[in-house]
């Protein structure tokens, strides 16, 4: 984790990620418009060996089962009549090819606007 958040340059990142491995947490940074927003995920164990290559849901390349892990956490968006909703993606374990990958900010944006309410 960085020692400050605001130290990190965004120019070049379009998010920032690490994976605490006391906790069993995955956190991503991401700065659209001049505000740092950022998000506690849990990480879960991938589907069966039987997936070779899986896409990662922000640079949308396939990669290999050891190059991308599960994660997921609670969405503030609820249907009606619905009190908690858990959403998940694959991510690329490695948020600097992650980044150099992506083509737009189309898939890191829909998932903070899945799981973050806008305001």
């Amino acid at each position: 984790m960085p020692d400050n958040l605001e130290s990190i340059e965004f120019i070049d990142l379009k998010y920032f990620s690490w994976l605490d491995q006391k906790n069993q947490a995955f956190y991503t940074i991401y700065s659209p418009v001049d505000k740092i927003e950022g998000i506690r995920w849990r990480v879960s164990r991938l589907p069966s060996k039987a997936l070779s290559a899986i896409a990662c849901d922000v640079c949308n390349k396939p990669r290999r089962r050891d190059e991308i892990i599960s994660i997921y956490a609670p969405t503030r968006h609820l249907p009606k009549n619905l009190a908690y909703r858990i959403r998940g993606f694959f991510i690329c374990s490695d948020f600097s090819s992650c980044n150099s990958e992506m083509k737009n900010e189309a898939g890191i944006k829909k998932i903070y606007e899945l799981i973050i309410a806008a305001d």
